[in-house]
C-alpha cells in the first residue's frame, strides 16, 4: 500500500474516531465557537461552518492546545491555499 495512501486512510480515520471529536470540541470551545483568524487587527467574525486546523502534525493523535486553531472555511482555504473538502 503506498505511503500517501495509508497517511490519507489513518488521516480520515482519526478524523471520525471519539478522539477527535473530544479535542475538535475542545478547540471550538477555547475559540469561542468563532474563528481565530486575525486579520487587519480585527478578529474575524464568523462563527458557523468552523474547521479545526493543525498547526503542526508533530503531535498527531495526541495534539496540545497550541496545535489546534479554530478557523472559518475561507480563512482554512487560505492557509492551505487551496480549496477544503469538508
Amino acid at each position: 500500500m503506498p505511503v500517501i495512501y495509508y497517511r490519507k486512510r489513518a488521516y480520515t480515520s482519526y478524523l471520525a474516531s471519539q478522539t477527535w471529536h473530544t479535542k475538535r470540541t475542545a478547540a471550538l470551545q477555547r475559540a469561542g465557537q468563532r474563528c481565530q483568524w486575525i486579520g487587519e487587527g480585527e478578529r474575524c467574525a464568523v462563527t458557523v461552518g468552523l474547521h479545526v486546523h493543525h498547526v503542526t502534525y508533530k503531535h498527531f493523535g495526541r495534539e496540545r492546545a497550541a496545535d489546534l486553531l479554530v478557523l472559518c472555511r475561507a480563512h482554512h482555504e487560505y492557509v492551505h491555499g487551496r480549496k477544503i473538502g469538508r
